[in-house]
């Protein structure tokens, strides 16, 4: 099995579909995995692979609750006890990191870096507001904070709007239940409050390759856009 993983990152995939197909045999399997709208987007050049996608194609959902607190549980086994998560802290990081562990896992590593300056035995709620002060003032994730950085640019109403569009939550009888997917139009009485008048002027940085890019354009439904990296998003929700 040969696993191509972050699929959707690769900026140019012409001939992969061909490779696959040419190589795939009883004995060789590949599996791609990667953020999309649909199988066309991660494999386009094959018309016989994109079958055998669709065949085998798995949608992951978000991960659930019981299975991120795992991941603490089995941290707290590989110290041996000698360092342990206070449950309310292990709940609000099942709750923040929307289902993506790897999130969780960047909150519990800023926890464990925290107890490490202080010899702490436990990650306790006093040692967790400490790590989300951080990552609200931006200087916990690095990677994820410098795609926030160059989104919003020097634009305090781009900042603003960001952080609207990342608390929206999608109609599902509109967006068949789609969570990463947002819409101008539903949020512009409340832009309007926060004085950000010009929402369609904001909005091109946030599309633009250059720049991340945060959002992508539906091409189905006027106005409407996806998160370019859903991880992101929880961030922007995190960030002020």
């Amino acid at each position: 099995m040969i696993l191509l993983d972050e699929f959707d990152v690769i900026g140019d995939k012409a001939g992969i579909g061909s490779l696959i197909k040419s190589m795939s045999n009883e004995r060789v399997k590949f599996a791609i995995c990667g953020i999309g709208r649909d199988l066309v987007e991660l494999v386009d050049d094959h018309q016989s692979v994109e079958r055998l996608l669709e065949e085998g194609a798995i949608d992951i959902k978000p991960m659930a609750n019981d299975e991120i607190s795992a991941i603490f549980e089995r941290a707290t086994s590989l110290y041996n006890g000698d360092l342990t998560f206070d449950h309310d802290v292990v709940e609000q990081i099942v709750e923040l990191s929307d289902g993506y562990p790897y999130l969780a896992q960047l909150m519990g590593k800023a926890c464990v870096n925290r107890v490490n300056e202080t010899q702490a035995p436990r990650v306790d709620r006093t040692v967790f507001d400490h790590v989300l002060e951080d990552i609200r003032s931006g200087t916990a994730f690095p990677t994820l904070e410098s795609a926030y950085l160059r989104a919003v640019g020097q634009s305090e109403l781009r900042r603003l709007l960001l952080t609207i569009l990342a608390e929206q939550r999608s109609d599902a009888s509109k967006y068949n239940d789609d969570v990463q997917r947002v819409a101008l139009k539903e949020i512009r009485a409340l832009a309007t409050e926060f004085e950000i008048d010009h929402i369609d002027q904001l909005v091109p940085r946030l599309i633009d390759k250059k720049f991340g890019p945060a959002l992508v354009r539906d091409p189905d439904i006027y106005g409407a856009y996806e998160w370019a990296n859903p991880v992101l998003r929880a961030y922007v929700r995190l960030r002020r």
